[in-house]
């Protein structure tokens, strides 16, 4: 008997809609997660800190960003992403994940390209594809942006 055959699997099958659900929901943490943390220089637990009042209307307000964009890009999904949804979705993950230092706030810290095209640039990508406004996202690939070009300009001065 072979090693894999030993192993207890805990093993469902998942629908397309389901697995599609739980991709965009992930998309839209990291979009959420990832630029404020590596922008912040902080853990994601510190995004649910009882006084960050301005956090929780940020992480609101990207969130129904994103919600707005999802409604219109994949409609037939609009109930299982709604912005509350969302929130609530991208919330236990910052509690889930307190400790972590995002993979965006690594590469920040390194002087590594982040992943912020894929992520907030797929986004807003998406939203001007279907006609949304996305000046959250855009804002953060913005300033994710820039933060990778002060860094280069760091290592490269005049």
């Amino acid at each position: 008997m072979t090693a894999l055959a030993k192993l207890s699997l805990d093993v469902a099958v998942v629908n397309w809609s389901e697995l599609h659900v739980q991709l965009l929901l992930k998309l839209a943490a990291n979009a959420v997660i990832n630029p404020a943390t590596a922008l912040a220089g902080c853990h994601n637990g510190l995004m649910s800190s009882h006084d960050m009042s301005t956090m929780s209307g940020f992480m609101t307000l990207a969130c129904a960003e994103i919600a707005a964009i999802y409604a219109r890009a994949h409609p037939h999904l609009h109930e299982e992403l709604s912005a509350h949804a969302i929130e609530e979705y991208v919330t236990r993950i910052v509690q889930v994940t307190a400790q972590n230092r995002s993979s965006m706030l690594q590469d920040v810290a390194s002087g590594r390209p982040t992943e912020v095209d894929w992520i907030n640039g797929h986004l807003v990508r998406l939203a001007h594809q279907h006609g949304v406004s996305a000046p959250i996202n855009t804002a953060l690939l913005a300033l994710i942006k820039l933060r990778e070009a002060a860094f280069e300009e760091r290592l490269n001065p005049f």
